[in-house]
């Protein structure tokens, strides 16, 4: 039977995938907490959280990719290491108490509002021009930009090491990276965060389920809401000045890093 309890938090969550997936968020900084303070176990929240990602990150993808924002070959290297550290984040998760995690969550949250505040014009930039091997020169519907890859690969790989242990996806710090490191532009960088959160969010989920199980029961009704507001948020966005959003969704972050912060101090 379908409790109010469960409605409401499916409700919330629906919204929330709206939200994320306006900005190529996967949506997990929010999706465990929400769990959470519904009073679901913090491991079985990270776990599905991971699924309401891959979920949330597909609808965008698929949205994304008509519009031709995804540069595909550059997010799938860089997947490659995140997967791999997102998968071992997911599997070891469950060595680390709760609150340990909460605190973790809470700071990275905080950091991600902190970089979202910053002004993101995206100019499709070309920040190097040397050959050098590590560096790949990508280009994209007119626009230019080069992708570190010494730096990179390492980065995604902590980036996915953090994601599979917090039940997040990273999306929240892979915009930033590549539009400060690889001189990307915003919406771009949009587009390329929706399918990279996916495969991070797959390998995380894919950790999870091999460390526990997961009840489905209490599963399935949130997933089918999340995936319903993950189509109508990119749709928004491809309409909408990025810029605005970015900063919107500066504040929503930070109100929600003090969320977890007092939730997880009082209790």
């Amino acid at each position: 039977m379908l409790s109010f309890k469960l409605l409401s938090m499916a409700l919330i969550l629906g919204a929330s995938a709206l939200v994320f997936s306006m900005h190529g968020q996967g949506g997990g900084v929010f999706y465990t907490p929400v769990q959470v303070f519904f009073g679901v176990d913090f491991h079985l929240a990270a776990a599905r959280s991971q699924l309401f990602i891959v979920l949330t990150a597909l609808s965008s993808t698929i949205i994304f990719g008509r519009a031709g924002r995804i540069d595909w070959p550059m997010a799938i290297v860089l997947e490659m290491a995140a997967g791999t550290g997102g998968f071992l984040g997911g599997l070891y998760a469950y060595r680390f108490s709760p609150e340990l995690l909460m605190v973790f969550l809470g700071s990275v949250v905080l950091l991600a509002a902190v970089s979202m505040f910053k002004n993101y014009g995206g100019n499709g930039r070309e920040v190097a021009s040397d050959a050098a091997p590590w560096r790949w020169h990508r280009e994209l519907g007119g626009q230019r930009y080069v992708v570190n890859l010494l730096a990179g690969l390492p980065l995604w790989f902590v980036i996915g090491v953090m994601s599979g242990l917090t039940g997040t996806a990273g999306g929240f710090l892979k915009i930033p990276l590549m539009v400060l490191l690889f001189g990307m532009s915003i919406e771009i960088a949009f587009g390329c965060a929706s399918f990279m959160v996916m495969l991070t969010a797959a390998s995380g989920f894919a950790g999870h389920i091999a460390a526990s199980s997961l009840d489905w029961s209490s599963t399935l009704i949130p997933a089918v809401l999340v995936a319903v507001g993950a189509q109508i948020g990119p749709r928004i966005t491809l309409r909408s000045d990025p810029r605005v959003l970015q900063r919107r969704f500066a504040y929503v972050l930070c109100v929600l890093a003090a969320v977890i912060f007092y939730r997880n101090w009082s209790s």
